[in-house]
Order: structure tokens, then sequence, then C-alpha cells
């Protein structure tokens, strides 16, 4: 099966690949992209029959498209090409008599009931990507003249474009999809979040008690403005350390306490829960009750 090597001729005017090119960054699907490749090629070269067939995930060439061929065809030859997958150079392949051509003896008989005397394989590549092919079919011998082929190999290039524009647009709207929908489900988690924060907040400043939390890796202690007040503080002067919370301490309960901070550490997600005594700035000695979990990672 002899391979032809040709230039690009100049068989499509500017303007009607201007119009292939415009329609490949309009196209709304691929088949609509298919559908205008094949009505060019049959219109430039006045052949009832063509065909589009792409490689697919498993590397094996299949129709997307095709004008003019029965389906009894096209699953009798699915599958075939004269290129392997990783072709970085391929050139088209033209056969002017299938019956006088012993690589294609295989499907004789299935061209012979489909009406196919010539056929011609045109590669539809990306770069160095070998992406499918282009099939022109007649019912007679013929003889592929260069100026053919290079208008089958111009309109292969535009499906080549077109098909990488539009794998391009699909994956982009697929990432700002997935990127909208992350930010929507954070937008929601942070309204979640305030919502709860600020009925946490209320129930806290209602129940007289105060919030804490104890960053250990860190060293910094963070109180609620409720909790400064319990503690006799005007709210945002607590220093944020361990030692200013231990100076408020009464000295009675200090060791108590520091003896149940110390075991809540020695398990993790222990529970911590006390009762003791501090000195307001006022000389006040109120008891708390204080409550809390430790809460681990990976570190």
């Amino acid at each position: 099966m002899p391979a032809v090597e040709v230039r690009l001729g100049p068989m499509l005017s500017r303007v009607a690949i201007r119009q292939l090119m415009d329609d490949a960054a309009r196209a709304g699907s691929l088949q609509a992209i298919y559908d205008a490749a094949l009505n060019a090629v049959k219109e430039a070269l006045d052949v009832e029959r063509a065909a589009v067939l792409l490689f697919d995930s498993a590397g094996t060439m299949r129709f997307v498209a095709s004008s003019g061929l029965r389906e009894m065809y096209r699953r009798a030859v699915d599958g075939h090409s004269p290129w392997a997958v990783t072709e970085t150079a391929a050139t088209p392949v033209v056969v002017s008599d299938v019956e006088q051509a012993p690589s294609l003896s295989d499907l004789a008989p299935i061209f012979k009931q489909e009406g196919i005397r010539a056929v011609g394989f045109v590669p539809v590549q990306f770069g160095t990507r070998l992406l499918g092919k282009f099939m022109l079919y007649y019912r007679e011998p013929h003889t592929f003249t260069e100026a053919e082929v290079a208008v089958a190999e111009q309109i292969a290039d535009y499906v080549a474009f077109a098909f990488e524009h539009h794998r391009i647009a699909v994956a982009l709207d697929s990432r700002l999809l997935t990127e909208r929908t992350l930010r929507e489900q954070a937008e929601r988690d942070a309204a979640s979040r305030e919502a709860n924060e600020r009925r946490l907040d209320l129930a806290i400043t209602a129940g007289h008690m105060g919030a804490w939390e104890w960053d250990i890796a860190s060293g910094a202690v963070t109180w609620s403005s409720e909790l400064e007040r319990i503690h006799g503080l005007e709210p945002g002067t607590f220093e944020g350390t361990l030692e200013a919370f231990r100076r408020d301490m009464h000295p009675e309960d200090a060791e108590r306490v520091a003896a149940t901070i110390a075991a809540a550490l020695d398990v993790p997600g222990a529970a911590y829960e006390i009762e003791y005594r501090i000195v307001r700035p006022d000389g006040a000695i109120p008891w708390l009750g204080a409550t809390g979990r430790v809460i681990v990672d990976g570190d």
C-alpha cells in the first residue's frame, strides 16, 4: 500500500480555511466539527462518502462521524489503521484500486459489499500527536492527485485544530466548574461557621460563660471577651499566655490545675475538666468550672 507524502496545496481558498477555523472556534460540539469537515471535503473533492475516525482511550481507531457508509461496513472495519497510535510523523496513504492492494486483501469482501474501489487515508494529527484519520471513498478506481490529497490534509488539519480547541475548552470548563463548586462550598462553610460562632457567642454570653483555646505548639492562649470579664479584665487586655492564666490562679488550686492539664496531655483526645478558684483584680475569689478536650493532628 503506497504512501504518498505531499506539500500543502492551494486548493482551499483562504476564505474557506478561515471559515473552517471560525467554525472550529465556535463549534458547540465535536459532532458539529465533524459534520462541517465532512461537508467541506465532499464539496471540495466531489466525493459521496467520507468519514472521521479517532483513537479512543485504548488506542483503537473508532468512527466518530461518517457520510454515506452503512453501519455494517463501519462495524466491519472499525479499529483498522495504517498507522500505530504512537506514530509521530504519519503521511497520507492512498489506494487507487483496493482490488489491486494485497495489504487490504482481508477487507476485500467488505469493500465489495460496500461498493468501494478506491480509498484515501489522511492522518489527523496535532503537532506530533496522531489523533486519528480522515477517510475518502470512491466507487470506481481513482488516481489521487497531489492537489486532492493536499485538500484532504487541509481539512484534516482543521479537524485536529478543532478537536484540540474543543478538548481544551472542555477541560477549562470542567476546571472552572470545579473551582466554582469549591468556592461556593467554601462560602457556605464560612457562612455556616460564622452563624455557628454567633450562636455560640450568644449562648456563652447568656450563660455567663467564656470560651478559651490553648495552642500547645505556639503556646498562645486565646480568651473570649466574656471570659476576660469573668476574670475581672477589660475585653482585649488578657496577655494571651499560659503564664498569665496561671497568675490568676488561687495558690491553693494551682498545683491541682497543673496536674489536671498534664493528665489531659498524656492521653490524645482526653477530656479536661476541673473546678478551681481564681483571684480577681478586685480581690474577689470566685469558683470556675472549666472543660475542654485535647485535639491532636498528625504532628
